[in-house]
């Protein structure tokens, strides 16, 4: 049992079961049993995380939605570099892989390949960073933030956050312009609905006056 479970089984007790149920159930046996063994081992970290208080109750997955499984330790080190633009991973059960490299391809401990609503996969890489060394000189800088200048630092430093380009400045009129177009549509198609009249601009500017009675 898990530490602090409530009649849950851990990885042992489930692992067990998982081998009994290979050896009774050919279409189980397709699969990859490391595969298979690594979400054992992750639903038993959800139990044992959702008893510590650090995280939510573990749930059923839903058909369809975050489909996937992950691959650790020395298999999840099998990934290619084939070139600029594309890698392959070994895939347990499946073989090689070409995966489309969005980034930098580092050393890997782990990976999971999932599969979205619209029937594309992914696979990402669990990476640890490299540390971030921190200035750490002990001076005390003083900080202003501002309109203009965004920040302005006490030793005479000017910081600006980062604006519009050219053209998104251009794209960002012509979506305001739209709006602006469809705001006074929509204002003359409520006019039209309560029955009024729009009265022409021209008339709007010059005061009206009733005509002279005659005796």
């Amino acid at each position: 049992m898990a530490p602090g479970s409530s009649g849950h089984a851990g990885y042992v007790a489930r692992s067990s079961q998982l081998t009994e149920a290979r050896g009774a159930e050919a279409w189980l046996r397709t699969g990859s049993q490391t595969v298979q063994q690594q979400a054992l081992r992750d639903l038993d970290q959800a139990w044992r995380n959702f008893y510590a208080g650090t995280h939510g109750r573990p749930s059923w997955r839903r058909e369809g939605v975050h489909e996937g499984f992950r691959i650790v330790g020395q298999m999840a080190r099998r990934v290619e570099k084939l070139n600029r633009k594309w890698g392959r991973v070994l895939v347990p059960k499946v073989g090689w892989v070409k995966f489309r490299l969005s980034r930098k391809l580092s050393d890997a401990k782990s990976y999971r390949i999932t599969r979205d609503r619209a029937g594309r996969w992914h696979v990402a890489f669990a990476v640890v960073p490299e540390p971030t060394q921190a200035p750490a000189s002990g001076d005390v800088v003083g900080v202003d933030r501002g309109v203009i200048v965004s920040v302005a630092l006490s030793t005479g430093e000017l910081l600006y956050c980062p604006g519009l380009s050219g053209q998104e400045q251009r794209r960002n009129a012509d979506v305001n312009a739209a709006i602006n177009i469809a705001r006074i549509a929509a204002a003359g198609r409520a006019v039209d609905a309560r029955g009024e009249t729009a009265v022409p601009v021209s008339e709007k500017r010059e005061p009206q006056h009733a005509p002279p009675m005659v005796a």
